[in-house]
């Protein structure tokens, strides 16, 4: 794969049938499989409102950063007041937006939704706790891609938008959090734009 010496020797200790793989076809399998990952990921992206005047290539740097986080029924997925270095969209699955500003009613949040710029843009601590509601899948974006490919983007957006919708939205925790570590599948991330859904947590 590396195109490097052996690392290591393995040697049989009972009989065994191996299967090999020549260098230029292991190569081509993974180069597929990343490939149509890769695509995958650029399809959700493109569902977002958010990131509908992003181009091809912009799509495809998001697609190589993000990466894509599983999470079960109960797992706190941000906490209130916690460091904000992550940008969350919602893949699959449910979550539920607690904790919010003026004793706001939580808010649920679905596929195509996001959570977590605020505290990116703001430098402020997230302002509420995302929990998950059901098993879900999350594409998690640290500060430094975010800021890199869609901080003057976001800030546009949610500049022309906020005075006229709800305050408070939902933040996440950052990527190398203890919790993130939640099964991650692959690279990718965030939620279509509606009134109920500008929660600026």
């Amino acid at each position: 794969m590396y195109n490097s010496p052996r690392a290591a020797t393995v040697t049989a200790d009972q009989d065994a049938v191996v299967w090999s793989l020549n260098r230029v076809t292991f190569r081509n399998i993974l180069a597929n499989a990343t490939a149509m990952q890769s695509n995958k990921i650029v399809e959700s992206l493109k569902k977002v409102d958010l990131l509908k005047n992003l181009n091809d290539h912009q799509f495809s740097l998001l697609a190589d950063a993000v990466s894509l986080v599983t999470y079960t029924p109960n797992d706190t997925i941000i906490k209130k007041g916690e460091e904000g270095r992550v940008f969350y969209m919602i893949k699959t699955g449910s979550v539920l937006c607690t904790e919010l500003a003026s004793n706001a009613k939580n808010q649920k949040l679905g596929a195509g939704d996001y959570f977590g710029e605020r505290s990116l843009l703001t430098d402020e601590p997230r302002a509420a706790t995302v929990v998950a509601e059901t098993a879900c899948t999350v594409m998690a974006l640290d500060r430094h891609d975010f800021e890199e490919i869609l901080g003057g983007e976001v800030e546009r957006r949610t500049a022309g938008e906020k005075d006229g919708w709800a305050k408070g939205r939902s933040e996440g925790t950052e990527r190398n959090d203890s919790r993130i570590p939640r099964t991650i599948i692959s690279n990718i991330f965030l939620p279509r734009f509606a009134p109920c859904l500008a929660l600026q947590i």
